[in-house]
C-alpha cells in the first residue's frame, strides 16, 4: 500500500477512477468541499478524490457532455480530469476552490479532445478578449502564458453554461447558430452570455493583472 503522503501517481489516479465508477449519494457540496480541502491539507488524496468525485462528478460529466455533445467522449475527458486531478493534489494551492479547479480542468481537456477530434481549428487564443486599456506597468509585468491561465481562472468563476458559450465562441471559434445548435437555446441567449460575460471577465482579468504587477514591486 503506498503512503498517501506520497505524490499520487497517474496510474494509481486511473485504478481509483475506475473503482468509483459509480459513487454513492452525493453529500452536500459546500460539506465536500470543505472535507475533501481537509484531506487534500492532511495528504490523504484518495479519500479526497472519493469525495470530490462524489460531490462533482455529475457536473463534470455533464459540462463535458454540454461541450462535446458525445457521451463516449464526454465520459472518458471527465475521467481524465480526476486522474489528472488526483495526480496534480498535491500542488494543489488553494487559491480557488477545488470545484473551480475541477472545472479548469475539465474545460483544458474537453478543448484537448475537441482539437484532437479536429471538431475545430487551432486553439485561437489572441481572439480571446483583452481588457480594456490595461495600465502598461500591468500590462508589462505579465507575460502571455500568465495572462491566458488568469484568464482561464477567471472563466471558470462563471456559472458553467456562461463557460461553454464562451469556450466555444473564443476557443472553438463558433458562430452563435453554431453554438446554439450544439448546446441548444437560441443564438440570441448565447449571444446575450457573452455580451453579459465580458465585462465581468475585464473586471476580473483587470484586478488578476493590477495584483500581479503589486506583488512584483520592490518592498
Amino acid at each position: 500500500m503506498c503512503d498517501v503522503r506520497q505524490g499520487p501517481t497517474a496510474e494509481q489516479g486511473r485504478e481509483l477512477v475506475d473503482d468509483q465508477q459509480t459513487p454513492a449519494a452525493p453529500q452536500r457540496s459546500h460539506d465536500s468541499e470543505a472535507d475533501a480541502q481537509r484531506l487534500v491539507r492532511l495528504g490523504d488524496y484518495r479519500r479526497a478524490l472519493h469525495q470530490l468525485m462524489q460531490c462533482h462528478g455529475d457536473s463534470i460529466r455533464s459540462f463535458c457532455r454540454t461541450i462535446l455533445r458525445d457521451t463516449d467522449s464526454a465520459e472518458e475527458v471527465c475521467q481524465q480530469v480526476f486522474i489528472e486531478a488526483f495526480h496534480d493534489l498535491p500542488n494543489f494551492a488553494g487559491r480557488s476552490s477545488l470545484r473551480t479547479w475541477l472545472f479548469s480542468i475539465a474545460r483544458h481537456r474537453s478543448l484537448d479532445a475537441m482539437k484532437r477530434d479536429h471538431r475545430w481549428g487551432r486553439f485561437k487564443t489572441d481572439e480571446v478578449p483583452d481588457p480594456p486599456d490595461p495600465q502598461p506597468s500591468a500590462a508589462d509585468s505579465i507575460d502571455t502564458t500568465k495572462l491566458h491561465a488568469e484568464l482561464a481562472a477567471c472563466i471558470a468563476t462563471l456559472a458553467a453554461p456562461v463557460q461553454v458559450t464562451i469556450i466555444l465562441r473564443y476557443g472553438g471559434d463558433l458562430t452563435y447558430e453554431e453554438i446554439a445548435k450544439r448546446c441548444g437555446g437560441t443564438p440570441a441567449t448565447h449571444h446575450a452570455r457573452v455580451v453579459r460575460a465580458l465585462p465581468i471577465l475585464r473586471r476580473q482579468l483587470e484586478a488578476r493583472i493590477a495584483s500581479e504587477a503589486a506583488k512584483r514591486q520592490p518592498a
